[in-house]
């Protein structure tokens, strides 16, 4: 199964790679609820024995678990994001545990998966009320 969905995985992310390079900049990988982000302009992924080794242009190598990756996706921006900042304005606050509130309430198929990505705060690879606590938590400097 694992070795199935790596296989689809990486054949999207090469289709996506060779039509997308010119309309996005960079790729992002969430490993273990961290934003990796990469170039895609010379970017070389491979996968084996239950990993992702991605290479740069600049020849860095980085390998990933393939089990430790819950979410990859393509963006205009370099930056990670600020843990708790769902909303993208920069700072943690009570708008983005009211983000999150909302994903829950209204389920996750309505949400891009950028979005997603930062509302799993906790990054247990859902996103359900305690990434809203964790939300808070921050806030409250916890």
């Amino acid at each position: 199964m694992i070795r199935t969905l790596a296989t689809t995985l990486l054949m999207a992310l090469a289709v996506a790679l060779t039509a997308g390079a010119g309309s996005f900049d960079y790729l992002h990988f969430i490993v273990n609820g961290s934003d990796q982000c990469y170039l895609a302009d010379g970017l070389h992924i491979t996968y084996g024995d239950g990993s992702i080794t991605v290479t740069t242009a600049e020849n860095t190598t980085d390998v990933f678990a393939l089990s430790d990756v819950t979410v990859m996706y393509f963006s205009d921006d370099a930056s990670t994001a600020l843990t708790g900042d769902v909303n993208g304005d920069g700072l943690v606050t009570i708008a983005d545990a009211n983000v999150i509130i909302s994903i829950v309430l209204n389920g996750e198929d309505s949400t891009d998966a950028g979005t997603l990505a930062l509302a799993d705060v906790n990054g247990d690879g859902v996103v359900t009320i305690a990434d809203a606590n964790a939300v808070i938590g921050i806030i409250l400097g916890n």
